[in-house]
């Protein structure tokens, strides 16, 4: 699986403005699409896309940067922090 620190490597040098657009959003997905990637391989990226997308729904002032966000995916990954209100969380990937 691709580290988080990929992630938003890719971020960086796709999005240099670094906001949650639709626009930003388009550029993120056609740019991890093009490193033509494993399934089990693309699960970071994708996390961060479908969190991006759902982030639309804010308003623009409210929405983290697309860093700030990978970032919070990470450390919740890899236990750093907890969601609020939880009590263990366990990411679980199934593979053939």
């Amino acid at each position: 699986m691709v580290s988080m620190s990929e992630v938003i490597k890719l971020i960086q040098s796709t999005i240099p403005n670094d906001k949650i657009t639709k626009g930003n959003i388009i550029k993120f997905r056609n740019a991890y699409d093009v490193l033509n990637l494993s399934f089990f391989e693309r699960v970071n990226y994708s996390d961060v896309y479908s969190l991006a997308n759902r982030m639309l729904d804010m308003k623009s002032k409210s929405r983290p940067t697309f860093t700030a966000m990978a970032q919070r995916l990470d450390d919740l990954y890899t236990g750093k922090t907890k969601p609020a209100g939880c009590i263990e969380f366990k990411r679980v990937i199934c593979e053939e």
